[in-house]
């Protein structure tokens, strides 16, 4: 599915980061919260840079990465 997302709207296409932004709350309910850190990692900076960092897209991706380091007890991160 990645693979497929990122070469057929482009890897930093809005349409490919809300893709994989959905993909990490997939594994996020499917408790693989470690792929789903990795998966927010990767698209919040992207957002970010692309959307801007006042964004729903960029604020949905950074409360997303915030709820998977809280159920994953990094509160500190």
């Amino acid at each position: 599915l990645r693979a497929v997302q990122r070469r057929i709207p482009g890897p930093d296409s809005p349409v490919a980061m809300r893709t994989a932004q959905t993909l990490g709350i997939v594994l996020y309910y499917q408790k693989k919260l470690t792929e789903a850190e990795a998966v927010y990692c990767d698209v919040l900076p992207k957002t970010r840079e692309r959307l801007g960092a006042e964004h729903p897209d960029t604020l949905t991706a950074l409360a997303s990465l915030g709820a998977e380091f809280w159920a994953q007890g990094k509160v500190d991160d």
